[in-house]
């Protein structure tokens, strides 16, 4: 429902974490023993050949499982939804709406940590002296927080509102963003160091599975929800061509860890820049977020 949106991304977002966590292992397990009693290349056939019957089960539990929303159309309905067309002036009317534009600032914000974050594994053997298979474990340490994060956030949503959640996450992001820019590089900090990835780790991940759910709270009608994801998906995600161009120009211009720390400076201020975005929002999704509180008080009392 409406009131579970938190809920429904969260558990989204932390199914995919937990499934990927079982699906690495799972993989890495069947390419070492194929790679160790046959060959290299056979064992990356095998890898190939894994992921393209995973892709066909999921097209077949598709068509079994989806339904349409409504069985009872009849088969002029049924042919009216498919003659439909994109609708230009549902778009126009969702690009003049300010909660499109600043949903879309939230994603290209906190995307751009998600995008950037395994560039603290190599920061962690530069800085801190980190050994390679703690520097590994690291990169797969952020999919056990990943979970966390967001059932954590969906949860906690529905119950204090997603935009409440959303400066949250924003929050513990810049303290995690913060601590590892000042944390001295030193191979005796390394647990502490670990204790701030969590914090980022878990907050970025919280702020993912808010994307959408946040939504709720920007009054937009059901039939204008693939429309909308248009163009919070072009800006939003868009940190995918221009981070790794940020960290190569921070990585080259700056020797040794400095360069590392210019890019979580930027991330920072990105991570600023959504929490005023966040702020923004809520004075914006006043009377929307009221309506839902309501909505939410009413269902608690009947």
């Amino acid at each position: 429902s409406e009131n579970e949106q938190g809920k429904a991304f969260g558990f989204f977002e932390g199914g995919r974490g937990a499934a990927k966590v079982i699906e690495s292992a799972l993989v890495l397990g069947l390419f070492a023993f194929l790679a160790k009693q046959l060959s290299d290349k056979l064992a990356l056939s095998s890898v190939i050949i894994f992921y393209s019957v995973m892709c066909i089960l999921l097209g077949f539990m598709i068509m079994l499982l989806y339904k349409e929303p409504d069985g009872n159309n009849s088969s002029d309905e049924i042919k009216e939804k498919a003659d439909k067309k994109f609708d230009w002036a549902i778009l126009l009317r969702i690009l003049k709406m300010p909660t499109t534009w600043l949903a879309a600032i939230l994603i290209l914000t906190s995307y751009a940590m998600i995008n950037s974050f395994y560039y603290i594994t190599p920061y962690a053997t530069a800085a801190f002296g980190a050994s390679t298979i703690i520097a590994a474990a690291l990169g797969y340490f952020s999919q056990y927080c990943r979970p966390i994060g967001s059932f954590g956030s969906g949860i906690i949503g529905d119950r204090i509102g997603i935009s409440n959640m959303v400066i949250i996450g924003y929050c513990v992001l810049a303290i995690g963003l913060a601590a590892l820019i000042v944390l001295p590089g030193k191979p005796s900090f390394i647990l502490l160091l670990l204790v701030f990835i969590a914090i980022i780790y878990i907050s970025m991940y919280a702020l993912q599975a808010t994307h959408f759910a946040i939504l709720v709270e920007g009054d937009y009608p059901v039939e204008t929800t693939g429309t909308v994801a248009m163009p919070l998906m072009i800006i939003g995600y868009s940190g995918e061509i221009f981070m790794p161009i940020v960290a190569g120009a921070c990585l080259d211009h700056w020797s040794g860890t400095d360069g590392y720390k210019v890019l979580f400076t930027i991330l920072l201020g990105l991570t600023i820049v959504g929490l005023i975005t966040a702020i923004i929002w809520q004075r914006v999704t006043k009377e929307k977020r009221k309506e839902i509180s309501l909505l939410k008080r009413e269902m608690k009392a009947s």
